[in-house]
């Protein structure tokens, strides 16, 4: 097996809690690799990506300022998706390790079937995390905009900029693009994956996302990328909250 599936996934545990990289790194073994399958390091590795996006999430839901607020609802509830699509992604990665587990949470028996009921739970449970990520994002720039004096205004790339020129933040574009990348991605995923809008190229944080009329957005709708997606306007949030409500101070 390409050992670098296996760094790739140890690699993520960077990201995440200090008890689940604890697990990762008992379930990788050190030196012998070749018994683990690419689709099980590969299962590791999006369970900890998007399990890391909540190191993104606590210093919102920990700012004095969300305490008992519409802002603290929404951002418990991403961390709630967080949590469940990382369970749900650890459980398929013991699906493809035991056949017999895989039999009882999948309910299928044959090893055709169980690979297919595999792929169909990650795609859907890919674009939950993308729709229900984004209407929780969505609710809680409407609530900032609020904050800073605005009236929301309803598409989500004018709300998007909107709550960052506000604030006037810093590198206004970058914080824009990182707050709607997400919600572009989550848009070809409801046109069957095909981008429906104008050729798009948006750089967020060092990752190009590339957008074109008609055409397949293919990696930039992985794990990876809807996770970095998410980390920069979260990241982007927290800096909206901070100028939002400034006599908090956390």
């Amino acid at each position: 097996m390409d050992g670098d599936v296996v760094n790739r996934a140890r690699h993520a545990g960077r990201y995440v809690a200090p008890k689940m990289a604890a697990l990762i790194d008992n379930l990788l073994p050190d030196k012998d690799t070749t018994n683990i399958r690419r689709e099980e390091a590969n299962f590791l590795h999006r369970a900890c990506r998007v399990w890391g996006v909540n190191e993104f999430v606590k210093p919102i839901r920990d700012h004095s300022s969300v305490k008992d607020t519409e802002l603290q609802k929404d951002i418990n509830n991403f961390n709630a998706l967080v949590r469940t699509n990382a369970v749900l992604l650890w459980h398929l990665h013991r699906c493809t390790q035991d056949a017999h587990y895989a039999s009882s949470f999948l309910a299928v028996t044959s090893r055709d079937r169980i690979q297919s009921q595999i792929r169909n739970f990650s795609n859907i449970n890919r674009l939950s995390f993308a729709t229900m990520g984004n209407f929780f994002l969505e609710n809680m720039l409407r609530d900032l905009v609020a904050d800073l004096g605005g009236k929301p205004k309803k598409n989500f790339h004018d709300l998007s900029e909107q709550a960052v020129c506000l604030a006037h933040l810093a590198n206004p574009e970058e914080h824009s693009d990182g707050l709607r990348v997400t919600s572009k991605l989550r848009n070809t995923f409801h046109n069957r994956g095909i981008h429906k809008g104008m050729d798009e190229s948006i750089t967020v944080k060092g990752i190009t996302y590339d957008f074109k009329h008609n055409d397949i957005v293919k990696g930039h709708a992985s794990w990876d990328y809807l996770c970095h997606g998410f980390a920069c306007a979260l990241s982007t949030v927290l800096e909206l909250v901070e100028k939002a409500r400034p006599s908090h101070a956390t």
